[in-house]
């Protein structure tokens, strides 16, 4: 259908500026297979990749495309996968090709038609940028104002030590004492402007098992945690802690060195 698609619209040649050649969802869209389609739809197919810095890639990928023109292989059509616009590096790539290297970018989008009637629709990219540009300016203003309706503006880290009682990390180590179920939350700071937030009865034990037979076998661990500590002569003393933990976050892993 893609093949299809792209032929109908003039479209001669395919340059894949994904950053990876494969998908181990979709396998259909891995490089190699999409060549041995696309030449079977009498479309040229090569993959490009993409670079970290806009200008650059457009520079990359108007040298690419202007070799394919000088082998009459034109129109060309950039392909990616991304479905939100405003998530697609295409968008920012078209950008540099229109500002730096006097290109003239067209969009494909699907039209609403179901097939066999369906077809791509250009866009110019101005129009497409221009609403792009207009929605993330809605949106950023938006939030700022819900944000400062809540009074949830400013830094996080400075709300954060605004509501909650904070202590010096070198005075809580003399004591070590962490709050409890009934205690407010505890803000602990730490070295190079960082800080760690005790929140006390965050979850229970029932919601712990709930998450865990939510989630994948194994993607949630809730246990008596395992110590080791070396001692003096290099060797390890381990030890089981007298309570049970699980660590939760959506945004990077973490080794506890003690365990």
């Amino acid at each position: 259908l893609l093949c299809d698609l792209l032929v109908r619209a003039g479209m001669a040649f395919v340059l894949d500026v994904r950053e990876l050649d494969h998908s181990t969802k979709r396998p259909w869209f891995n490089s190699d297979a999409l060549a041995v389609t696309m030449e079977a739809a009498g479309l040229g197919y090569r993959y490009n990749g993409q670079l970290p810095e806009a200008v650059s890639w457009a520079l990359q990928v108007q040298s690419e495309v202007a070799g394919l023109e000088s082998c009459r292989l034109a129109p060309v059509c950039l392909l990616g996968v991304r479905a939100v616009v405003r998530e697609c590096p295409r968008l920012k790539l078209a950008q540099a090709l229109e500002e730096h290297c006097d290109r003239q970018v067209v969009h494909l989008q699907l039209c609403p038609d179901e097939p066999p009637a369906l077809r791509l629709v250009p866009q110019p990219h101005g129009d497409v940028w221009a609403r792009h540009t207009s929605s993330a300016a809605f949106i950023s203003r938006y939030l700022r104002a819900r944000e400062e309706q809540r009074g949830l503006s400013g830094a996080w880290s400075a709300r954060v030590l605004r509501l909650y009682r904070s202590v010096d990390w070198q005075d809580w180590d003399a004591h070590r004492r962490l709050p409890v179920a009934g205690d407010v939350p505890l803000v602990i700071r730490l070295p190079f402007d960082t800080f760690a937030l005790i929140v006390p009865s965050f979850l229970s034990t029932a919601e712990v098992y709930a998450l865990q037979q939510s989630a994948l076998p194994g993607a949630l661990d809730y246990e008596q945690p395992r110590r080791q500590v070396r001692n003096p002569d290099g060797t390890f003393t381990y030890f089981n802690e007298h309570h049970k933990e699980a660590w939760l976050c959506d945004d990077f892993d973490h080794r506890d060195a003690r365990r």
